[in-house]
């Protein structure tokens, strides 16, 4: 029997295929963007935090402290986000809280398109200052509603790496975490660099 975190990812894997989306775990570049589009010289996120997975960055709150120190001390700024357990709607409540925990204008809080509008002026503007958003509370999600929370996690996946892809202006990096019960916490091994 696998890990929790393999039978979520397992389930969702399902879930995917069954609508009819391909799943692996290359990265892909979105169709609208030039692949020849040079890449960023954004922070290394497995450098820092060489003990996570690749993305979605799933993290058990054992490690969630030393998640934000490294991330600190790696050079972002640690945003933290916390979703209230079982909302009445789910996707809402998470951009709303989103919203509130990067600073963004909260008219129209709690759409994708008005989010979307306000990362993309976030990952544009003139600061540059890269961004580590760790947020609490989907694994309650994941429980309840395995839909939204794949909403959730795929939609913000999206937008944060599509706007960073697709505009050369883009010159903010924006990394997301999970903070949650993913896995029986012996199968996480922590290896000290």
């Amino acid at each position: 029997m696998g890990s929790d975190l393999d039978q979520l990812v397992e389930r969702c894997r399902v879930e995917l295929l069954e609508n009819g989306q391909a799943v692996g775990p290359e990265r892909r570049i979105p169709p609208w963007v030039d692949p020849g589009t040079p890449e960023r010289p954004w922070l290394d996120v497995e450098a820092a935090v060489p003990w996570l997975r690749q993305e979605p960055y799933l993290v058990n709150p054992s490690s969630a402290s030393e998640l934000r120190e490294r991330l600190f001390r790696a050079g972002f700024v640690v945003v933290d986000v916390s979703l209230a357990e079982s909302p009445e709607d789910p996707e809402g409540a998470f951009l709303e809280a989103l919203t509130r925990g990067l600073g963004f204008d909260e008219l129209g809080a709690g759409s994708w398109a008005a989010f979307n509008d306000r990362l993309w002026d976030f990952l544009t503007g003139e600061e540059s200052t890269p961004h580590a958003v760790v947020i609490e509370g989907l694994d309650a999600l994941a429980r309840f509603s395995t839909y939204h929370f794949l909403r959730c996690v795929h939609n913000l996946l999206s937008l944060t790496e599509g706007a960073a892809l697709a505009d050369v202006t883009a010159n903010r990096q924006i990394e997301c975490f999970f903070v949650g019960e993913w896995v029986n916490q012996q199968t996480v091994v922590h290896v000290e660099a």
